[in-house]
């Protein structure tokens, strides 16, 4: 709790164990007494939004303790008498661990749509994701009124590689034409106006 100054009127034993300060310590300091410039910005600026509004707000805070950085889903809100606000309270709840597991699931999604959209030999678009960006570029190409065209490559005696040197040479040969085709595109790559 702090007042409406902004200088600490109680440090709960949650909270001193957490930032290694103690009520006794902390009360009559400002955060800017007691964090990084940065983090006392950040607390302050949330605490200005809680008085300047007279209303509960809900925002995540990130600061680094010995073990790291962690992010608090804190709680702010005005605490008043017959006079008015009189100083702000925080309920801060560490949400560390459930927004690392947040990331590590949203990048696991990615892997996983590129593993759904890619052929694992070449690299290259697979032919589900093929016909998904053929359909977007026909509607592009209405949009804009625009001529597509659609170029076909076929290996000429591709059978003959695999049968004469191997499957193993067959794959090696297709993951050196997806690599040089890829290389073509980009450099003669022109795109529609995004507008």
């Amino acid at each position: 709790i702090k007042d409406i100054e902004g200088r600490y009127t109680l440090i709960n034993r949650e909270a001193e164990k957490l930032f290694g300060i103690s009520n006794a310590e902390g009360c009559g300091k400002t955060s800017y007494d007691l964090f990084p410039g940065d983090i006392a910005d950040t607390f302050m600026a949330h605490d200005q939004a809680v008085i300047e509004s007279g209303a509960p707000m809900e925002k995540e805070e990130e600061f680094t303790l010995n073990d790291g950085v962690h992010i608090f889903l804190t709680t702010k809100f005005p605490i008043f008498d017959q006079n008015g606000i009189t100083g702000i309270g925080a309920i801060g709840t560490d949400i560390t661990k459930r927004k690392r597991a947040e990331e590590a699931l949203r990048q696991s999604e990615q892997r996983f749509a590129h593993l759904a959209a890619t052929d694992p030999l070449t690299g290259t678009d697979n032919r589900r994701s093929f016909f998904e960006k053929a359909e977007a570029e026909l509607r592009r190409a209405r949009r804009y009124k625009r001529p597509i065209s659609l170029l076909m490559i076929d290996i000429d005696h591709f059978k003959k590689v695999n049968d004469q040197h191997g499957h193993d040479a067959g794959d090696a040969l297709l993951r050196i034409f997806a690599q040089r085709a890829r290389g073509v595109l980009e450099r003669h790559r022109t795109d529609y106006p995004q507008t």
